[in-house]
């Protein structure tokens, strides 16, 4: 379900998770950082906070829709279990609402520990996600997965 309906989704939930904590720490943290990586960026939307950094993704559209709308960070498709960087190349590296959906998350924490010199941050679970839903919600997960 990675297509466009599928990111549409997830933005429109994303600006309702804009106040949490995590998500707040996160934006304090990018400010101070020098070199940024956000893994599994998606469309690039958590980039902007700081207005550049580095995003990957292994979703195609994700990525092609991260490049037209911030220009200013930069994108490629790469799989988050096998970085395409060196060692130490990023001061804070972070995944938010991705670890989850990761086939093998330990490769990708190894991964991001790699390369990372200074902080890693994991933000989960993603309740945002079209097929998921919080434990608290009331909501039939049917009825939001078909929406």
């Amino acid at each position: 379900m990675r297509t466009k309906r599928y990111y549409e989704i997830a933005a429109e939930a994303s600006k309702k998770i804009d106040g949490h904590p995590g998500l707040m720490k996160l934006r304090e943290w990018c400010k101070k950082a020098e070199k940024i990586l956000d893994v599994g960026c998606g469309v690039g939307r958590r980039l902007n906070v700081r207005g550049g950094g580095m995003g990957v993704d292994i979703n195609h559209f994700a990525i092609s829709q991260a490049k037209k709308k911030y220009p200013e960070s930069d994108f490629q498709i790469a799989s988050v279990e096998k970085l395409p960087f060196a060692d130490k190349s990023f001061d804070l590296v972070y995944s938010a609402f991705v670890i989850e959906h990761v086939k093998s998350p330990e490769k990708m924490l190894e991964e991001m520990i790699r390369v990372t010199s200074k902080r890693l941050v994991i933000i989960c679970p993603n309740y945002g996600s079209p097929n998921r839903r919080s434990p608290v919600s009331t909501e039939n997960p049917m009825s939001k997965l078909i929406r």
